[in-house]
């Protein structure tokens, strides 16, 4: 049951940041002076200087500790969503590029120190004069599981700290006429 709240938690965050007050489809719907933009009415002031300059860093990284509860379930996922639901696809696509880049490179990073070290005894006995298990399995898949998490770490605040931030770039009219909303 907890997963299953953490889970409508992911989703449900991003969405209440982004209440809309009057939804349309075409600039035929919005009031004289005001312009359909992303599927809310818009004055032409609002579309020229972008209210949402305030970076959303925090949701980036509750959405990863909602995910890290859930045991890494929607390590890959968890910033791409609140990009979407920030409306900026493009950003989410990087997110994803990074976290399954940064996670699978540090994973394998973990794999390489982890064979570098010393076999370690893993045959259970607990004997300091045994020799060491030929078999290396666990101890590189503990240098994966640890680069892996070091990895999504380092992804995650480098996703809330650099691709959390909005666009500022003023819209101009040749932008308002190329979105079909002249």
């Amino acid at each position: 049951m907890k997963s299953f709240l953490l889970a409508g938690a992911v989703f449900i965050t991003p969405v209440l940041a982004h209440a809309q007050a009057v939804a349309c489809d075409t600039s035929n719907e919005c009031a004289r002076g005001a312009y359909c933009i992303a599927g809310a009415c818009h004055s032409t002031e609002d579309a020229r200087s972008p209210k949402e300059t305030k970076p959303y860093g925090a949701q980036i990284v509750l959405a990863d500790g909602v995910a890290a509860g859930m045991l890494g379930t929607g390590a890959l996922f968890s910033g791409p969503i609140v990009h979407l639901a920030h409306h900026r696809p493009i950003v989410a696509l990087e997110s994803f590029a990074l976290r399954v880049f940064g996670i699978s490179f540090s994973a394998g990073s973990g794999v390489l120190v982890a064979m570098a070290v010393p076999p370690q005894n893993f045959n259970g006995q607990g004997c300091a004069n045994c020799a060491p298990s030929p078999n290396l399995l666990p101890q590189m898949f503990a240098g994966m599981m640890i680069g892996a998490g070091i990895g999504w770490i380092v992804s995650s605040v480098i996703d809330a700290v650099f691709l959390a931030r909005p666009s500022t770039k003023p819209i101009t009219d040749k932008t308002l006429a190329a979105r079909g909303n002249r």
